[in-house]
């Protein structure tokens, strides 16, 4: 017995969802193109790749009207397009909001997804099927994932662009893989504060220096170095200007004063330099070789900066900025430098100073009694900027600490709650 239980489109693709003896199953139509059409469709995806234009669905259909095509070739393909550019045969339910979870747990076996209105049928079944492991670690690819390693057992997660967990398990000519979506959900100190290893001395240390707007490169997976300094800027003043240079959306900061600039938009130097003419107190970007020069030669000085890498020391970034950039840029580039956050296991603080003619980096531990943290070189910038003393500073840290305490203690999770307690700690 069939019944269908809902109709709906998705970029001009259709998806029925069905109930055939009890099974639920998830189908998915394709628009369909003829050859004439095809090879029209794969020339405009040669001519976005060349520009720069990006892989959104609203540029690409801003991209195609130019051509003057009837609406339903247009419809037919943008979607051959995007579906080309993106996820191939997982674009459609990677981008319905309606799924939570995509699974593929064996070759020449339907892909399962979990739908958040049909959850009662625990899983619903697709016609998406892969008959190759190759099919699969391209799409892995795409996906971000460097799949070229030659273990033969391979298990660990990653994530995408949109911040979606990729968990896989590689064995042999065996590729499993579980795609678990996240959804848009504003930033929270309290989350950062119960889901790490992380004191609040120095979470309220690493946020009094923020105030001071530094220059940070942080090394970290990604999804929870965005976390950390998303909720920690949010502690900031409400006016502040934040930009963010994003690939794909990354960062949550409604209700602030907040401008994204997409990467592929426009030329590097270009994209820098109109970042600095919108004069934002905070640019936050990934740590890409490309932008540097243009970085150094267009940045504000009022600005902080947060770069975010995956490197995974110190020593790797200086050597990569060392090989890539002239002795000149190289220098200017360090002196800019204020420190560097490791985030892994636990919250480190690594800042820069001077020994001799050559910069070293020394890690800054937070005492239990901040009154015996003594002078570092961002205290010391600090009290240099703001004409505070040192012992105006460690206050400042301590009622930070205080409030981070009273926040967790309470548990507070709505971020009006916490801008209120924000508002009493700045009178």
């Amino acid at each position: 017995m069939e019944r269908i239980l809902d109709q709906y489109f998705l970029y001009g693709a259709n998806i029925t969802i069905k109930d055939v003896n009890g099974i639920g199953l998830y189908i998915i139509k394709d628009p369909v193109l003829d050859f004439k059409d095809k090879k029209l469709a794969e020339k405009y995806i040669r001519d976005i790749h060349e520009k720069g234009i990006g892989y959104n669905y609203t540029k690409i259909i801003e991209y195609l009207s130019d051509f003057h095509l009837d609406q339903s070739k247009l419809e037919k393909i943008a979607f051959y397009v995007f579906k080309k550019l993106t996820y191939d045969d997982l674009t459609v339910p990677y981008f319905d909001t309606k799924i939570e979870r995509i699974e593929c747990y064996s070759l020449n076996k339907p892909v399962s997804v979990i739908h958040s209105s049909y959850k009662k049928y625990g899983r619903l079944y697709t016609n998406i099927i892969f008959n190759s492991t190759e099919e699969i670690r391209f799409l892995l690819t795409k996906f971000g994932k460097d799949t070229s390693s030659k273990k033969i057992m391979s298990i660990g997660e990653f994530y995408t662009y949109e911040n979606n967990k990729i968990l896989y398990y590689f064995d042999n000519n065996l590729i499993n893989f579980e795609i678990i979506k996240s959804y848009e959900e504003q930033p929270i100190i309290t989350n950062v504060l119960r889901n790490n290893n992380i004191d609040c001395n120095t979470l309220s240390y690493l946020w009094e220096t923020l105030e001071y707007k530094p220059f940070y490169i942080i090394i970290s997976n990604k999804n929870k170095a965005y976390y950390l300094f998303n909720s920690l800027l949010y502690l900031l003043p409400q006016y502040i200007k934040i930009a963010t240079i994003e690939r794909y959306p990354l960062f949550n900061f409604k209700d602030r004063t907040w401008l994204t600039f997409h990467i592929s938009a426009q030329y590097k130097s270009k994209l820098i330099s109109s970042v600095s003419k919108y004069e934002p107190d905070f640019v936050l970007l990934d740590l890409d070789l490309d932008y540097i020069e243009s970085l150094l030669k267009y940045f504000p000085t009022q600005s902080g900066l947060l770069m975010f890498t995956n490197l995974d020391s110190i020593s790797n970034i200086m050597n990569l900025i060392s090989n890539y950039l002239s002795r000149n840029l190289e220098k200017i580039f360090v002196n800019k430098l204020d420190g560097i956050i490791v985030f892994n296991d636990k919250l480190r603080i690594f800042e820069k100073y001077k020994l001799g003619n050559k910069v070293r980096f020394k890690e800054i531990k937070i005492p239990e009694n901040l009154n015996e943290l003594g002078i570092t070189p961002q205290i010391r910038n600090i009290c240099r900027r703001s004409r505070n003393s040192y012992n105006d500073i460690i206050k400042n840290i301590t009622i930070k600490s205080e409030v981070l305490r009273k926040i967790e203690n309470n548990n507070i999770i709505d971020n009006s709650q916490i801008q209120e307690i924000l508002l009493q700690y700045q009178q």
